[in-house]
């Protein structure tokens, strides 16, 4: 990659991104809006490269925002546009002290976090769709381990109501977290089969394993926070990312 010269900064949204071009005098050069779908990006990139700002001298910086995020990095990709993908925390920390503002950054805060940070910035790729199916189950993992909590605080009602109340709830309360974690083993049980499907993931998990106190949940927690060990260059930075050091404030 040549010298980068330009840094387009991106706030991503469900359906909007907020961006902010600026060149290494830190000024800005363009911000603007557009509809967070492959067919507006194709059109403002296209029109970003008609006016003279080269794929090899600039670079896309954006907050991970989850599956918000999934249309710019996948158009990024396919496009050969260089491009980093960052914790949110990481570029709130750059911050460092604020007064007044949230904790979101917005366009500009992202795009001077890659001119400051270009020295140590790693470019992203789009993930594997192993890892994001891996990622998608593990959310609605989540989502049913809620509901589960949800539906077994139900019984709290008995001691309240008495039973008399109770029993028109309780074949169903009972029924309905029966099927959730019957649901909630099915998940597992994929999430399981997709993590052997792939050799290197699976020799991961394996290691992983052989600690004390990681089982096989956690374990493909660790793989998807990592993307297979390839997202951090050391120990020290994943140590960072899982406990972060606390930023006063004021």
């Amino acid at each position: 990659m040549k010298k980068i010269e330009n840094f387009l900064g991106v706030d991503v949204g469900k359906h909007i991104l907020e961006y902010c071009l600026i060149g290494t005098d830190n000024q800005i050069v363009n911000k603007g809006k557009v509809n967070n779908n492959a067919v507006s990006l194709g059109k403002f990139f296209s029109q970003l490269e008609n006016n003279g700002y080269s794929k090899s001298t600039s670079l896309v910086i954006f907050e991970n925002t989850g599956i918000y995020s999934n249309p710019i990095s996948r158009y990024l990709h396919e496009n050969q546009w260089p491009y980093s993908e960052v914790p949110a925390l990481e570029i709130k920390r750059s911050k460092g002290l604020s007064r007044g503002k949230s904790d979101r950054a917005d366009a500009r805060d992202i795009a001077v976090y890659g001119l400051r940070n270009m020295d140590k910035i790693i470019l992203s790729t789009e993930p594997e769709t192993l890892l994001q199916q891996l990622k998608i189950l593990a959310t609605e993992r989540e989502k049913i381990l809620a509901a589960i909590q949800s539906f077994s605080r139900t019984s709290e009602a008995e001691e309240f109501l008495g039973k008399e109340v109770f029993k028109v709830v309780k074949v169903v309360n009972r029924q309905t977290i029966a099927a959730l974690k019957k649901q909630l083993k099915s998940v597992d049980d994929l999430l399981a089969k997709l993590v052997r499907s792939n050799e290197d993931l699976k020799h991961q998990q394996e290691l992983l394993k052989s600690i004390p106190g990681i089982a096989e949940v956690s374990s493909v927690y660790l793989l998807l926070a990592t993307k297979g060990f390839t997202k951090f260059k050391n120990w020290r930075k994943f140590a960072c990312y899982v406990n972060p050091p606390k930023t006063p404030t004021v």
